[in-house]
C-alpha cells in the first residue's frame, strides 16, 4: 500500500479532530514556497479550530483573490475570532460573490450584526433555520403564516422563542411593542415563563 503524501496525511488528521497535527503537517507541505491554496485553507481552517487566529491568516492571506472559496471564508473567520469585523464582512463578501449558502449567509450576517449593521445583518440572519444543528427552526402549522411585519390591530401573534435563554430574555424586551395590537401568546422555556408572563397574554412553557 502506497504511503500517504503530506498533505494527504494533514487531510485525514483534520478530519479525525487531530487539528495541531494536521495544522503543522500542512505548513511542513506548504514550506518552501509551495503554493496550494486548498491546502493553505484547509490548515488555516484546523488553526481556526485551535482558536490560532493570526497564525492561520500568515498562511491564509497571501491567497487572497483566489477563486476557491474557502479561502475568502476562512479568511472571514480568521477576522471574526478577532473582532476584526469590517475585513470579516469583506472577506464574506467576497466568498458569497464565488458561492452561496446559508451557513455563508449566517456568518456575514453575525458580523454584520457585530458592526451594528441590524438591517442586513438581520435580514441575513433568517438563514440560521437553513443552517444544520442550528437551535432554530421554522413552525411549520398548516394555516398559521409567519408574521412579516403587517398590520397586526386585532390579530393575535404567536412569538415563538428559540436559541438559550439568554437570546429569549434579550429579545423579550420587544413583546410590549407587539401587545399594542394584538394578542400576544409566548412560547419559551420553562425557566423564563414566570419572568415573560407579564409581557404577553398567554405563556406557553
Amino acid at each position: 500500500m502506497a504511503e500517504l503524501s503530506l498533505s494527504d496525511r494533514a487531510l485525514q488528521a483534520v478530519r479525525e479532530g487531530r487539528f495541531a497535527e494536521g495544522a503543522a503537517l500542512y505548513a511542513e507541505h506548504l514550506a518552501g514556497g509551495r503554493r496550494d491554496p486548498g491546502a493553505a485553507a484547509n490548515c488555516a481552517i484546523a488553526l481556526r479550530r485551535l482558536r490560532r487566529w493570526e497564525e492561520g491568516l500568515r498562511i491564509l492571506e497571501p491567497y487572497r483573490g483566489e477563486t476557491l472559496p474557502a479561502v475568502p471564508y476562512t479568511l472571514g473567520h480568521l477576522y471574526s475570532g478577532l473582532r476584526r469585523w469590517p475585513e470579516a464582512v469583506d472577506a464574506f463578501r467576497e466568498a458569497a460573490r464565488l458561492q452561496t449558502s446559508p451557513d455563508l449567509d449566517l456568518s456575514l450576517a453575525r458580523a454584520l450584526l457585530a458592526l451594528g449593521d441590524y438591517e442586513e445583518g438581520f435580514r441575513l440572519f433568517e438563514s440560521r433555520v437553513d443552517v444544520p444543528g442550528f437551535p432554530a427552526r421554522r413552525l411549520q402549522t398548516p394555516g398559521v403564516a409567519e408574521w412579516r411585519g403587517e398590520d397586526l390591530t386585532g390579530r393575535s401573534i404567536l412569538v415563538w422563542m428559540e436559541q438559550g435563554l439568554g437570546d429569549q430574555i434579550q429579545f423579550a424586551r420587544f413583546l410590549p411593542q407587539l401587545r399594542g395590537a394584538a394578542r400576544v401568546g409566548v412560547a419559551c422555556h420553562s425557566a423564563v415563563a414566570p419572568l415573560l408572563a407579564p409581557l404577553a397574554d398567554e405563556v406557553f412553557a
